[in-house]
Parts: C-alpha cells; structure tokens; sequence
C-alpha cells in the first residue's frame, strides 16, 4: 500500500503545477488533452490580475497574487476563445465558477 501510494504522490507531482489553483480547468475534448491545445493557442503564461495560466501545465489556472474570480473568469473565456479561433475546438470547463465576476 505504501508504495502503491508512493507512486501516486511521485506521479501528482510531475503533472500538478505548484501554486494555488482550482485543478484542471477544462475537460480534455476528442481533439486532444486540452492543456496541448491551449498551450497550441500561446495561452502558457497568460495573466490576469493574480491570476496565471500555468506555464508548467497549461491546463491549470494559478492564483498567484491575490487573483479574483474576475480574473480567473476572465482568463477561462480567454483561453477558450484563442483554442477555438486556432484549433476550432470549444473546451468545456471542468470546473464550476462561484463568485463576483465584476
């Protein structure tokens, strides 16, 4: 079990960017893993406010100074828009949005 454990933390490490973020932001389209197609779209680094497209793994949105659910808002329909104007895929969140978006 402890092994078996080991290997789940060792393999989470390598695939979850560190910082503060909700997870996985979309959900991976038949087109490909989504964070290829954003990272496709040159959405790796992308900022907001506080908030960061991770450039580890472009798939996760990072809060990285104080990031309001505006930014994080306004980054997901960033991201969707430049993945659907270059690939002519529309992701789907994974995540759900609570919070002022003003």
């Amino acid at each position: 079990v402890r092994q078996k454990s080991n290997h789940v933390l060792r393999r989470r490490r390598r695939r979850v960017p560190p910082g503060r973020s909700a997870g996985s932001v979309f959900k991976n389209p038949s087109g490909g893993p989504a964070h290829r197609l954003i990272r496709e779209a040159g959405c790796a680094g992308l900022e907001q406010g506080g908030a960061v497209v991770s450039r580890a793994h472009t798939n996760f949105i990072l809060n990285h100074n104080g990031a309001s659910a505006a930014d994080i808002r306004f980054l997901l329909e960033t991201v969707k828009k430049r993945v659907r104007e270059t690939s002519g895929i529309e992701l789907e969140p994974e995540i759900r949005l609570v919070g002022e978006f003003s």
